[in-house]
């Protein structure tokens, strides 16, 4: 599938639909509050460190939840990972 949205210079939306870690936010509406920017969070860094993101550079990805705090988390385990810190 990717290697297809490569070739065409697709946009690939991620939008979490089944948050893992529910049964933890039952309350307090957490769950939409905080389970889909997680899940969002989550997916994003499996694309980047799987290698999929550097594999196939044409495609563009939509984030949905505004990117969850990805961006921030991707830069500190980037930071990380550069420093020989293992996760």
């Amino acid at each position: 599938m990717y290697e297809a949205a490569n070739d065409r210079d697709a946009v690939l939306m991620i939008h979490p639909t089944h948050p893992v870690g529910v049964e933890a936010m039952r309350n307090y509406w957490l769950m939409p509050l905080n389970g889909f920017l997680f899940d969002t969070t989550l997916a994003a860094s499996k694309l980047v460190f799987s290698g999929v993101v550097k594999r196939y550079p044409r495609i563009r990805w939509l984030l949905g939840y505004l990117g969850g705090p990805a961006g921030r988390s991707l830069a500190l385990k980037t930071r990380c990972r550069n420093n020989s810190i293992s996760s």
